[in-house]
Formats: C-alpha cells, sequence, structure tokens
C-alpha cells in the first residue's frame, strides 16, 4: 500500500489523530503483489521509551480516512505506523511521528488584592490542538508550608484571549502563597507553572487623612487608609454632633482604599452654627478586622462665604472695549463671599450673622473705598472653638482670575478639575439661551431713574455652580487687573443697566482711577484658603 499523504496533529490533551489518503489498494501476496480491495487497517502506535508497538486492527472505510486515538495517556515523541490487510495479505508500512506535549501555563502573576479576594492570573493556549475545548480544567495548589497545601480544581469557559483568572477568597493575613497551576486533561496534566504573593494585614490606621470647611455648614472630608489594598469589604463614616449620632457614608460595594464626601449638616442636623465642631469617625473593614479612626473637624467660623479649590491652569478670558484678553492663570484655593457685600456688613466689618432677607449690596465704592474695606474686615468668631489666630486673616478685593473660577467652575470633586465653565447663571443653558429678569438685574429691568439695585438674595434661582449669587448684573464688583497691557483696576460682571452681552462673567469694565465712584460698583471679598486652614484645624484640634 502506498499513502498519497500521511500526517498526524494532537487533536486534545489525550487525543492524536491519523490522517490519511490512500493511493492504491496493493496487497503483499507472498513475493507478488496483487491489487484488492482492502478489509481493514494495521495501525501501530509506540513511545519514544517503548520497545514494542500497540497493535489496533480496525476496518476499513471507503468513507474515513481518519483515525482518532484517544488512549494516550501521557506525553512524549508518539511513532504510528499504518498499513492495510485482508485475506491475502497486507501491505508496506508507511509511517509519521509527533512529538505530543501539553502547552505549558503561560504569564502567571498575582493580581488585584483586596480584604476578601486574592486574584490569580494566567494564560493557557490550547491553539495546538486540533480540537476546540468549552471548557477547560485547571489544578490550582495553594501552599502555605511544605504540608499545608490546599487544591482547587476549577472548570472555566474557554477563553478566546486565552486568558484565565482564579478568585481565591478564602485565605489568612500575614502570610505567604505559593500558588501552583497547572491544565488537567482526562489522563494527564500540564506542567504546573509557580507564583508566589505575600498576603499583608489590613492597614490599622491611615495614611492621609483631611477636612476643609467649605462653607458656614459643609465640610470637605478626603481619606487614603493605604496599606497594600485596594478594596476593603466595607467603609463607612459617621459623625456626631451635640451627642447625636448620624451614618453619613458607607460604601459595601468594593469600596476603595481612597475616598471623599461632602458633608452638608444642615441637611439632616437642626442648629448648624458656623464654626460647628464635628466629631467624625471613619471605620473599614476586611473580613472580621475593623478599624477606626476618629477626628475632629468644624465648619467654616464665617457666614455667607464658600471655599473654592485651587485650578492648576485656568484660562482666564476678559472681554471689554478695549478687545478681548485670555490669559492661563494658576490659582491656589480661597474662600469667597457668596454674596455682594452688604450695606450692613460695609458698616459694621466685623459683622458674622446669616444674610438678612432683602440685604440690598453696597454701592458706590471707588476700588479705594473697596480696598480700605477688605484691609479693615475681621468678622467675629462667634463659634465654641477659641481662635484668637484668625485675627491674622486678611481679607482682600479678589483677582480677576479668582473672580472667575468662582463664577464660572463647576468643580468635578471626584478628578479635582473644572469640567464646565459658564458666562451666565447655570440656570441659563445653551448658546442660545435668553436671559430675563426674572434671572438677573440688567438693562430693561428696572426704571434708571429710579433706585434699580436689587437685594443680594433676589435671584435664588440664579446662582453660580459654587453657590455665588449676583455675578451677572445687578452691581459690579472690583477685582484686581492681571492683564498688565493696561495699566488700570477693572470691575467685572456688569450691572443694572448693561445690556444682554456685557453682563457675561468675562465682561469686565476698566476704570483709570481708584478714587472714582459709581452707584454700580460694588465688592466681595476673599482671604487665602491654605493659610487660613492651617489656623483654623490647629485651633479645632485643641
Amino acid at each position: 500500500m502506498r499513502q498519497e499523504s500521511l500526517n498526524i496533529q494532537s487533536y486534545s490533551d489525550n487525543a492524536i489523530i491519523l490522517n490519511y489518503l490512500l493511493e492504491d489498494s496493493s496487497i503483499l501476496v507472498a513475493d507478488s503483489i496483487a491489487y484488492d480491495i482492502p478489509d481493514s487497517l494495521i495501525i501501530e502506535r509506540k513511545l519514544e521509551s517503548d520497545s514494542i508497538y500497540t497493535e489496533f486492527i480496525i476496518p476499513y472505510s471507503d468513507t474515513t480516512n481518519f483515525y482518532l486515538d484517544t488512549m494516550i495517556y501521557d506525553t512524549g515523541l508518539y511513532h504510528y505506523r499504518l498499513a492495510t490487510k485482508n485475506e491475502n495479505g497486507r501491505s508496506l508500512y508507511d509511517s509519521v511521528s509527533i512529538n505530543h506535549q501539553l502547552p505549558p501555563i503561560q504569564n502567571i502573576s498575582v493580581g488585584e488584592i483586596t480584604c476578601s479576594n486574592i486574584q490569580i492570573l494566567w494564560e493557557y493556549d490550547t491553539d495546538v490542538f486540533s480540537n476546540t475545548y468549552d471548557t477547560l480544567k485547571f489544578q490550582i495548589e495553594r501552599i502555605l508550608s511544605g504540608t499545608d497545601i490546599t487544591t482547587y480544581n476549577i472548570d472555566l469557559p474557554y477563553s478566546v484571549d486565552n486568558k484565565y483568572e482564579f478568585n481565591n477568597d478564602t485565605f489568612e493575613f500575614g502570610v505567604a502563597y505559593e500558588y501552583k497551576i497547572a491544565f488537567q486533561g482526562n489522563a494527564i496534566n500540564s506542567l504546573s507553572a509557580a507564583v508566589q504573593s505575600d498576603i499583608p494585614n489590613p492597614p490599622t490606621n491611615v495614611d492621609s487623612l483631611y477636612w476643609i470647611p467649605i462653607s458656614s455648614d459643609i465640610v470637605y472630608v478626603n481619606w487614603n487608609i493605604g496599606g497594600n489594598y485596594n478594596y476593603f469589604d466595607s467603609i463607612k463614616v459617621d459623625n456626631e454632633i451635640t451627642d447625636v449620632t448620624y451614618l453619613i457614608h458607607q460604601n459595601k460595594d468594593a469600596p476603595t482604599n481612597a475616598g471623599y464626601l461632602i458633608d452638608s449638616l444642615s441637611t439632616y442636623a437642626n442648629g448648624i452654627n458656623a464654626g460647628q465642631k464635628v466629631e467624625y469617625t471613619l471605620h473599614w473593614f476586611c473580613k472580621e478586622k475593623h478599624n477606626v479612626k476618629i477626628f475632629k473637624a468644624a465648619t467654616l467660623p464665617y457666614n455667607n462665604m464658600v471655599y473654592i479649590p485651587d485650578v492648576s491652569n485656568y484660562p482666564y478670558t476678559e472681554i471689554s472695549t478695549s478687545g478681548t484678553y485670555a490669559s492661563s492663570m494658576p490659582s491656589s484655593p480661597f474662600y469667597i463671599d457668596t454674596y455682594e457685600i452688604t450695606e450692613n456688613v460695609y458698616n459694621a466689618p466685623e459683622l458674622n450673622t446669616p444674610i438678612e432677607a432683602n440685604s440690598l449690596p453696597k454701592g458706590s465704592l471707588s476700588y479705594d473705598d473697596a480696598n480700605t474695606f477688605a484691609q479693615n474686615r475681621h468678622p467675629a468668631n462667634n463659634s465654641n472653638i477659641l481662635c484668637d489666630e484668625l485675627s491674622q486673616i486678611e481679607f482682600k478685593i479678589p483677582q480677576d482670575y479668582e473672580w472667575q473660577i468662582a463664577s464660572r467652575c463647576q468643580y468635578n470633586w471626584e478628578n479635582k478639575t473644572c469640567e464646565q465653565y459658564f458666562d451666565y447663571p447655570i440656570n441659563v443653558v445653551g448658546d442660545n439661551a435668553i436671559i430675563s429678569c426674572n434671572f438677573i438685574n440688567y438693562s430693561g429691568c428696572c426704571d434708571v431713574n429710579i433706585d434699580c439695585v436689587q437685594s443680594v438674595d433676589q435671584y435664588p434661582e440664579s446662582i453660580t455652580p459654587f453657590g455665588l449669587y449676583g455675578t451677572s448684573a445687578n452691581l459690579q464688583e472690583w477685582v484686581v487687573n492681571n492683564n498688565s497691557s493696561i495699566s488700570a483696576n477693572k470691575l467685572i460682571g456688569g450691572y443694572f443697566s448693561s445690556t444682554y452681552d456685557e453682563v457675561t462673567t468675562t465682561s469686565v469694565y476698566y476704570s483709570f482711577s481708584n478714587s472714582t465712584a459709581h452707584a454700580s460698583y460694588g465688592l466681595r471679598t476673599v482671604f487665602d484658603a491654605e493659610e487660613f486652614l492651617e489656623i483654623w484645624r490647629d485651633c479645632v484640634d485643641q
């Protein structure tokens, strides 16, 4: 017999497939050759290490051209011989060999470790087999010591990208494990691959923790528990205000070791005052381990002001009769008045009370007037926290970019950036939005022959993302000029006689005299947040 083709492949972990195509049906009869149809095939197989062949005789079929050998119980070099036979004799042998090996486990590694899970990752490529697998079996050994071995036999669905993972959810802290993984065939396993991992103890203290008073009733809390765990079983935060405990944050859905919250105290507790002291407890849970960090914080001791975070690269833009000016500005964190300075506050710089309804803004201020007021402003500390050092805080006229950030920035506390900038109060949206006298006080909203100035709280829906009132129209406000091409200070935001396009948060008016005053010239003040926070936190901790 002659075969036109004879080839061999590893079909699966325990099977080899032999493909053949008969060229003729020559049968050896004594010393001659007879051409006759065979009635069976002789297939012989042996491993390289074996001395004799194992013989299989199977019926011949002209519709079948392969033999699937499913009795492979070891890896190695296999030799096959094939011949045909009938009652008259048999053909000559044709032979072929194959080195049958199981693919090795590759790229084994330890993935993310959490309080409840150790992730083991590896790759296994079954493309060397001509057969396809729906499910693969793996044997995983976790070794704590030479004798402390835990074995896991798992079935995983076939992965197109050959990537697999095992999540070990029962383990001890503070130990070192070795993981060994092998592909588990029907009769033989692949060689195993190993990886080691140190399982740390959960942290008992936090890496970093800080708080910022956002306003007189809001506190920002930021934590990073640190350690070697990216996720905990649960994290929660509660606070205590005047002997009452409130659960304000709880996360059981794979909480990360870092997080933050913005605690609006007045939404659930009554009688929150400026400078309200609060005791917080941060809890983190890791299996049966429960750790806590207790710390004190306090709201802002000043009413009617709000915290503005730092912005690394603010795109400052202004439009004036002198043209358009743009520059990139870094800004440190600061606090700014929520409302324009009222007549009451101007007349009593030490005043520190919540805004009174229908309070009018102080107008007719020259730049010199505004600067003098800011320098002399020292709101009283009415809280129960003694802090004489607050007298060191210096109130100032805002820088032009500070005023714009506070008026325009939609801040993302997650990534600490301004995601969007507004040219009008946030209730006016869209490029073709039409502002109205229901939202801001600008040209046509009143009789200019009568007092047109409205109260600072006149438009409760017309605020900035940070909660500032009156940044468009009513009164225009003094800011420090950072446009070096023009030697003058300026006012920003437009006023009650300004047109639609003059009351944006980028509209400015240059005043070339620091002593000139006008009924529309107003003010809000700022102070440096970093200096204040250092002082205030020390006082709260005492």
